[in-house]
């Protein structure tokens, strides 16, 4: 079985695409309705983006996303609500699904180290993947 090509969405909302980030300490979600379990954050943390802006956390909560051959968890993740993207933190998501991730030239693949199938792989669109 071909990988499917993907926009890594779990649920529907306005922004579907996950981005790839090996320097995010956490997963982060600006749509709420991404998350499952989800809870009200109650800490003091701040996630600090671009220039240093600080945003404040929301919530905590579990998500995934679908593959073929079976679902990659997201294990806590943070709603930022006034973050402009989705964000996987790269490091998190491979130790938690026992995975890897491979770039290439034009696409990310994900692969499961245990069966050594490809779940998912996606294109690079500019110089995002």
């Amino acid at each position: 079985m071909l990988p499917a090509y993907a926009t890594f969405n779990s649920v529907d909302a306005s922004e579907q695409i996950w981005y790839p980030n090996s320097s995010a300490a956490s997963h982060m979600t600006l749509d709420n309705g991404k998350l499952h379990s989800k809870s009200l954050y109650s800490g003091s943390s701040l996630v600090k983006v671009g220039k240093g802006t600080l945003l404040p956390i929301k919530h905590i909560g579990q998500s995934y996303v679908s593959t073929p051959i079976k679902p990659l968890h997201l294990n806590h993740v943070l709603h930022v609500p006034q973050l402009r993207h989705n964000l996987l933190f790269i490091r998190k998501l491979c130790r938690d699904n026992n995975c890897s991730v491979i770039f290439d030239s034009d696409f990310i693949h994900f692969k499961d180290n245990t069966i050594g199938e490809v779940l998912l792989q996606a294109p690079s669109i500019g110089n995002v993947y």
